[in-house]
Parts: C-alpha cells; structure tokens; sequence
C-alpha cells in the first residue's frame, strides 16, 4: 500500500513490561549471573512502556502470534546461531 511508504509502526507482543523484567527474563535464557548495576535515574528515563499496535493492526493486519518469553528467546537464539556462524 503506497499510503503507508514513511510511516512508522510499532511491532510488538501488546504486553507491559518494565526494563527490570525485561532483564531478568534474558538473564535467565541466557542463564548468566550477572545482577544489575542501578544508577541515577535520567531525565526522559522511561519506568514502563507498552507499545501500541493499532496502526500495524489497521494498515496490515497485524497481530501477535508469539507472546514476549516466546519473542525474547526466538531473539536470543537467532543471534546465538549467526554469531556462532561468524556472521557477527
């Protein structure tokens, strides 16, 4: 569709979660020790974000099909394997 050539779409599961949780899930498939270091909040730091989807929805349908865990390790495992490959 020409009319959505420039646009911007949020692509995302329709779910909320802070950066904390976020960590801790990928700590966890990656199974690594590693605590957090916490600094300073910033100006503009964001606490909580949730995408919205409607956009994507209206102009191509769009529609979760996997939900965050599920995305987080598809990501995990996608790089696993190129950076095995050399590719990175």
């Amino acid at each position: 569709n020409p009319a959505t050539a420039g646009e911007v779409y949020n692509i995302a599961c329709g779910e909320n979660f802070s950066v904390n949780e976020m960590y801790s899930r990928i700590r966890a498939i990656l199974d690594v020790p590693h605590e957090p270091v916490y600094r300073e909040e910033r100006l503009g730091d964001i606490r909580n974000s949730l995408a919205d989807v409607s956009k994507a929805s209206e102009h191509f349908g769009y529609s979760p099909e996997v939900n965050f865990e599920q995305g987080l390790k598809v990501t995990v495992n996608y790089f696993r394997e190129i950076y095995s490959a050399g590719n990175i």
